[in-house]
């Protein structure tokens, strides 16, 4: 099989081969037949254009003259298309005519016929060499031999019948081209008749031809254009005949006759061609005559109308004025005129000329050059008699316009000078006194205050203007006066109007100058105006929308307002109702919009009279300046010109120009009056604004001191008189000085402090203010350096008080801790006399109350309280006052700490007594009896040790001063662990727990801290549930089972998890994996059909319940038993490493099963350190585990960062009293307790600062402590 699919492969692309080559070989016939087509054609048309060249060299010398013509102008053409600008625009399609169409088809046909042989060829030779085959291949090839030679002889019987019709269509495409060329040169004979038609009709009538040189020229074209195609045609017959011959013999025949008749038309038409240009230079030379003729005639007519034109201008009398528009259109008129005469002379003049030139004509009629010089003549002297017409017309011109320009000039200088006359009149009243700038600043000023007068007045105007005029018909002067003075009111702070600037208001209001006000200057005064500042519309309602637009005003426009300010109710804008000075229309009009832009000025009546008095001095200097400018040109333009009317012009401008001057210096002497009315205006209003100053400084300085100076009097005494009381108190000793003085003493110079602070605060800030801070002479300057003394006194005062202050609370303090430290020492006498502890004392001591009368009750058997009563009942109000169960307990016991190692021994005498051990530098003991000094000087003092509870002899200072004891404060531990901690009555975690400390629970320090004895516990390296290795705690150092071995089994190989005992009914619940746990439910039992011994398990590891086969039928056991699973019993972690201190993985769980790895080992373990303590909140004691969560502490504390001071516990609904900063201390008041609802641990405590008690946080929400204890004297 392999063998016959080789073969019948191998076949395959034998036969793949011979088609492909088949194909090559037909595709490369098909080339070759088209090649050797395309090289025929090329051929005959190589042979016709040579046969066409040789005929057509040789044509007559016309017809070359006609090709190189259309040769030349289709090489301008191609340049012209080469230098144009390409564009990016596609030509529509070009439609072809029928015998481009007929050869497309032709070619098309051909390229079919060489294909058809090609595959004709083909398929013979792929017959051919088949031939050889045999039976039915060789049958089916001679079948279509047969075939395929009929197929060729109709094929080449096709191509000879296309031959054929293709030479019949090309010879009736040679005939019909060539008849076309004739008839196209006869229809440009017809042209050349057409043209000449106007020259045979004037002949035969004896008339002039109207237009001989438009006729002339266009009988001249047409020849030139039947000349050029007569030739072109010629050549192209001549092609033609060529061409036939290589037709058959009958389409030569019929091609010659028809083209030979054709060129007997055409050489019809030469010779009529040749008939015509022989007439042609005969009409020429005599169309030349007669157009000479006219031309001529109609210059000496133009020149003729140009003289009547002129003659119209002249004046008939001398001196006679003329009317400006008769002047500007006579001279229109004759300088159109004489224009086109000028024209017609040059036209005339180029026409002569070119006519001289014109060899062929002169030639042709000899008297033709004589005719044309006396043209020529009569041309030159109508040329004459146009220069003399010029002359004239520029005469009178000149004339008239030296006349008008005089005027003009005169007109624009008088014009001037009223102007300025003008200017001086509006500009005097603003120099006056009466009426100038000083009297309008008046009339500013008062005008508002008026204003606001009539507002408050119901009647308006008109009323107020009643009560002013009172029984007169208008207001006078003297009513005026009296009214201004009683009714119109001064604004706060500034000076009331002076009767002089009164009288002054009362001119400007009276500007008719009748000594009278009328109501209409009164309500023309009143009316308030602004200036559009950016285009805004006005509108028919006060609401912005919904309004209809009256017009827009546009900037600089004056508007009245007339009714006051309102808002609109829906955008908020600002806007009055107003009416426009410009048409009087009225409407609403926006002050103002929301963005900050402002539609509308106030106008300001003395700016626009300064402005207005500004512009008219700069119209009137604008005015002369282009006088100026107008009379310099003109004469300037006249430069030139030294005699004539317009010389004389220049004469008499110039006799104008100072006038012009004289302008100028009057105006300039108007501007200087008014710069000078000006300076007077700002003199007077610099002195009265500097006498306002003067008078507001004044006031201001007597404003700031009368705050300042009774405040610094009252300091100034106080503090002197607080002082002096405290110098006293401090000459006294100790002894002798009363606590109740030296507080009031102390709170007398606090408060005298605070007021001398106060007033030194006051004094700075007036100090920076920046009228005193910039005030270099005047009454500010004078409070200024009185503010400076009192700043010098004050800062003085308050720092003697502070010093004085603190001298006080110095003493004061020395004094209580005296008084304290005695009463201390009474009360722990008489409390051992009692045998009463601490605790017991407190609740004895506090059964009712716990005053400072039931103190010192307890302690007036003392032999002190006799001596010292004063100082033991100061110490016993001071503990009352402030006395917790804590601050009470810590009063009655002492404390040392070990600055520098030292020995303590049995006895006082150092001596007599042994070393008991030696107490080292930081360790705490507790002061048993009272100081005592030894015969060799030392103080030494009983003390018993936390650290190991040994009692002894301690010395607390060396002979050489030697600090070898400090006082300290109480020692405390504080619990922060939210897991209660165990208290075992003896130093042993094994022993009776008496009790546990909870979270915040405060606890004294009795003993230690002491080590338990060396422990033991068991670890055991395994596996967890999970498959993670680690060691874990077996048994605990006091021999508590964390672990308790299991019974189970385990699965030495994979085996199936069936629902039920019978193996074959059962289905399979999941696969047992090799080593996974099983426990027994059942016992096993037998499966004799099948011998095997099966059981129902519960998968450890899923709890999946079902039957497992123990042993197979080949005695195979798939379940073996284990020693090595254990059960948690306790929750207990799971490690990395033996050590028990080692890092965690997790926590093992209480019921998860753990698989031994290893036997276990023993871990020896040093006894952990505990401490003795007494719970303050409980009483239990015992020992606990010190660690990190149990903290040593102190009552005094201070805060690491600020923290906030709250009333009550809890932090729901906090009242927060202040807030604490960090660094302030704190007395602990009460045992620290957990808020409930947060969770946070709070602590009652007294703020040391200013004695404010309340509850505080002991660790901020990320654990952070808030509280670090203080250590040392309490």
């Amino acid at each position: 099989q392999q063998q016959q699919q080789q073969q019948q492969q191998e076949q395959g692309e034998e036969e793949q081969k011979e088609e492909g080559a088949e194909s090559n070989n037909q595709q490369s016939e098909a080339s070759e037949v088209q090649e050797q087509n395309g090289n025929a054609t090329a051929a005959k048309e190589e042979e016709e254009e040579k046969e066409g060249k040789e005929e057509g060299g040789e044509g007559e010398g016309e017809a070359e003259a006609a090709d190189g013509a259309d040769k030349k102008g289709a090489e301008n053409e191609e340049k012209e298309e080469e230098d144009a600008p390409m564009e990016e625009v596609k030509a529509p399609p070009k439609k072809m005519s029928a015998a481009e169409e007929f050869q497309e088809a032709s070619k098309a046909i051909e390229t079919v016929a060489a294909e058809a042989q090609v595959a004709v060829k083909a398929a013979v030779r792929h017959i051919e060499l088949q031939s050889s085959a045999e039976g039915l291949v060789g049958e089916a090839i001679s079948k279509l031999q047969p075939k395929l030679a009929d197929v060729q002889t109709k094929l080449t019987s096709a191509v000879e019948t296309m031959k054929e019709h293709f030479e019949r269509r090309k010879v009736e495409h040679l005939i019909e081209e060539s008849q076309d060329r004739v008839a196209e040169s006869e229809a440009f004979l017809a042209k050349v008749l057409a043209a000449e038609e106007p020259f045979r009709q004037a002949e035969s009538v004896g008339t002039e031809l109207q237009e001989p040189g438009k006729c002339i020229a266009e009988l001249e074209s047409a020849l030139d254009q039947a000349g050029k195609h007569m030739g072109g045609t010629k050549t192209f017959l001549a092609m033609k005949k060529l061409a036939a011959k290589r037709f058959s013999e009958a389409s030569a025949t019929r091609s010659a006759a028809t083209l030979a008749d054709l060129q007997v038309k055409l050489e019809e038409v030469a010779k009529n061609l040749m008939e015509t240009k022989k007439g042609m230079l005969q009409r020429r030379t005599l169309a030349t005559k007669r157009e000479a003729e006219r031309r001529v005639a109609q210059v000496e007519a133009a020149v003729a109308e140009a003289g009547q034109e002129t003659a119209a201008l002249l004046p008939t009398e001398e001196g006679q004025a003329i009317d400006p528009e008769f002047m500007r259109t006579s001279c229109q008129k004759a300088g159109t005129a004489q224009q086109a005469a000028a024209v017609a002379i040059t036209e005339a003049r180029g026409y002569l000329q070119k006519q001289q030139k014109d060899t062929k004509l002169l030639t042709a009629d000899p008297s033709l050059s004589g005719e044309l010089v006396k043209l020529m003549e009569r041309l030159t002297k109508a040329q004459s008699d146009l220069d003399h017409h010029r002359a004239a017309l520029r005469d009178q011109e000149h004339k008239f316009v030296a006349r008008r320009l005089l005027d003009d000039a005169n007109e624009i200088v008088t014009g001037l000078e009223r102007h300025l006359e003008t200017a001086t009149q509006k500009i005097e009243p603003l120099l006056s006194a009466r009426t100038g700038f000083y009297a309008g600043q008046c009339l500013s000023n008062f005008l508002p205050l008026l204003r606001s007068y009539i507002t408050s007045k119901e009647g308006g105007v008109k009323a107020v203007f009643d009560e002013i005029r009172g029984e007169s018909e208008s207001i006078t002067q003297e009513s005026f006066m009296k009214f201004a003075a009683e009714k119109i009111a001064t604004p706060e702070g500034e000076e009331p109007m002076t009767e002089e600037q009164l009288e002054l208001v009362f001119q400007r209001l009276d500007s008719e100058g009748k000594e009278v006000v009328t109501l209409e200057a009164l309500e023309s005064s009143m009316r308030i105006q602004f200036v559009v500042a950016a285009t805004v519309l006005m509108t028919d309602k006060l609401a912005v929308k919904g309004g209809k637009t009256v017009r827009k005003l546009e900037v600089g426009e004056a508007v009245e307002q007339l009714e006051e300010p309102v808002k609109d109710p829906d955008l908020g804008l600002t806007r009055i109702k107003g009416r426009a000075e410009k048409d009087s229309k009225e409407g609403y009009i926006t002050v103002a919009g929301n963005q900050g832009t402002s539609y509308l000025n106030a106008f300001d009546l003395e700016g626009a009279r300064e402005s207005k008095m500004e512009g008219i001095l700069q119209e009137c200097g604008t005015k002369g300046l282009k006088a100026q400018k107008y009379i310099d040109a003109k004469i300037n333009e006249l430069k030139s010109l030294q005699k004539g009317p317009l010389a004389d012009t220049k004469s008499a401008l110039q006799e104008l120009l100072p006038r012009i001057r004289k302008v100028a210096e009057e105006r300039k002497g108007l501007r200087a009056k008014i710069m000078e009315a000006k300076r007077k205006h700002s003199e007077q209003a610099k002195a009265l604004e500097k006498q306002r100053a003067e008078r507001l400084l004044k006031q201001a300085a007597e404003e700031i001191m009368a705050e300042i100076k009774p405040k610094t009097e009252a300091a100034d005494t106080k503090c002197t008189a607080a002082l002096e009381e405290a110098t006293q108190l401090l000459k006294k000793t100790a002894e002798e000085t009363d606590e109740t003085a030296l507080d009031a003493s102390i709170k007398e110079l606090d408060e005298t402090m605070n007021l001398a602070s106060t007033s030194l605060e006051l004094v700075k800030e007036a100090l920076v203010n920046e009228k005193i801070k910039t005030a270099s002479d005047g009454p500010l300057r004078e409070a200024r350096a009185l503010l400076i003394k009192l700043k010098v006194r004050m800062s003085h005062l308050e720092g003697h008080c502070k010093k004085q202050s603190l001298a006080v609370k110095a003493r004061r303090k020395q004094v209580s801790e005296e008084n304290t430290a005695l009463f201390k020492k009474v009360l722990r006498a008489e409390a051992a006399k009692k045998e009463l502890p601490p605790q017991d004392l407190y609740k004895h001591l506090s059964t009712d109350t716990f005053s400072a009368e039931a103190l010192f009750k307890f302690i007036e058997a003392a032999p002190e309280a006799g001596e010292k009563e004063a100082q033991l009942r100061a110490a016993c109000r001071d503990m009352a006052a402030s006395v917790t169960p804590l601050s009470f307990v810590a009063a009655l016991e002492e404390y040392y700490r070990c600055t520098k190692d030292i020995a303590i021994t049995t006895a006082l005498d150092m001596t007599a007594s042994k070393p008991i051990r030696k107490l080292t530098q930081g360790e705490i003991v507790e002061a048993i009896g009272s100081a005592e000094s030894t015969s060799t000087g030392p103080q030494r003092r009983k003390c018993r040790t936390i650290t190991d509870n040994k009692e002894g002899w301690v010395t607390l200072k060396g002979n050489q001063g030697t600090d070898f004891m400090q006082p300290t404060s109480k020692p405390y531990v504080c619990y922060f662990a939210s897991s209660p901690l165990s208290i075992h009555q003896e130093c042993d975690g094994a022993s009776d727990e008496v009790g546990t400390l909870a979270q915040g629970e405060l606890c004294e320090v009795l003993e230690g801290p002491k080590k338990e004895a060396p422990t033991e516990c068991l670890r055991l390296r395994g596996q967890t549930s999970d498959g993670k290795i680690g060691w874990t705690t077996l048994m605990s150092h006091s021999g508590k089972e964390h672990l308790q071995l299991l019974k189970v089994k385990i699965c030495k190989q994979s085996i199936a998890l069936t629902n039920t005992f019978d193996i074959s009914e059962g289905k399979s619940l999941r696969k047992l994996e090799p080593g996974e746990a099983i426990e027994l439910l059942e016992e096993e039992k037998e499966d004799t059909e099948r011998k095997l011994l099966r059981a129902k398990v519960k998968a450890r590891s899923d709890g999946i319940e079902g039957y497992v086969t123990m042993k197979g039928n080949q005695g195979t056991y798939y379940v073996e038993d284990s020693d090595c699973h254990f059960v948690c019993q306790v929750a207990v972690p799971f490690q990395k490493r033996f050590a028990p201190e080692s890092e965690e993985i997790r926590e093992i769980a209480v019921g998860e099963l753990f698989q031994a790895l290893e036997d276990p080992k023993i871990q020896a373990q040093e006894g952990a350190e505990r401490l003795k303590v007494r719970s303050c909140k409980t009483g239990a004691t015992g020992w606990v585990l010190a660690g990190a969560e149990l903290k040593d502490w102190s009552l005094v504390s201070k805060l690491t960062s600020s923290a906030s001071l709250h009333e009550g516990v809890g932090l729901e609904e906090p009242k927060e009293l202040r807030k604490l900063d960090a660094g302030e201390q704190v007395e602990l008041l009460a045992v620290p307790q957990v808020d409930e609802a947060s969770g946070e641990l709070r602590a009652k405590c007294r703020a040391l600062r200013d004695g404010l008690a309340g509850f505080i946080s002991m660790r901020t929400s990320k654990g952070t402590d808030l509280l670090k204890p203080v250590f040392g004297k309490m």
